[in-house]
């Protein structure tokens, strides 16, 4: 990377080569920054330039609807930490969703869990790329998995049927 400076910066809700593009676009338009590397796999944005403060730097990420921190151990063992919490509460969901016989109140209560535990970050990014008019993956799934809890809701609300057996 060119510049004279080097900024590190872990971001969460990237999820998508469009919330990279987003990124290093706001990142780009930052006065002093003349070269971005964006990784939504590792959930990186490189910035290389001169006079880079790292405060302005995050408040453009936030400005695109995401969350920056200076890259170190203690910010990435956090953004691991509640990944895999995540990911824990939707295998655990994933799993009781899957019980035989399960009547449509305990189906709704999973799904509105699943929203509300693992889900959150979804809600949350969609919400900040709303504010930040931008359509990103987390505003995609969220729309899907509101419309599956709220589907659960209705039925077992009785206003709609229970869901049919494709396998005929």
């Amino acid at each position: 990377m060119d510049g004279r400076e080097s900024v590190e910066l872990s971001i969460e809700g990237m999820r998508c080569a469009g919330c990279a593009d987003t990124i290093a676009a706001a990142l780009t338009a930052v006065p002093g920054v003349a070269a971005v590397d964006v990784s939504d796999v590792a959930g990186l944005a490189r910035v290389g330039g001169t006079r880079l403060s790292p405060a302005t730097l995050i408040a453009a990420v936030a400005r695109a609807g995401y969350v920056a921190a200076p890259t170190g151990a203690l910010a990435a063992a956090l953004l691991a930490r509640r990944e895999g919490s995540a990911l824990l509460q939707a295998a655990l969901l994933a799993a009781l969703a899957h019980a035989p016989e399960l009547p449509a109140p305990a189906g709704a209560l999973l799904a509105v869990a699943a929203l509300a535990l693992p889900g959150r970050s979804f809600l949350v990014g969609a919400v900040r790329s709303l504010a930040a008019r931008q359509a990103t993956m987390d505003l995609l799934v969220a729309l899907g998995a509101g419309a599956a809890a709220l589907s659960a809701l209705l039925v077992a609300a009785g206003l709609l049927p229970p869901a049919c057996d494709h396998g005929h």
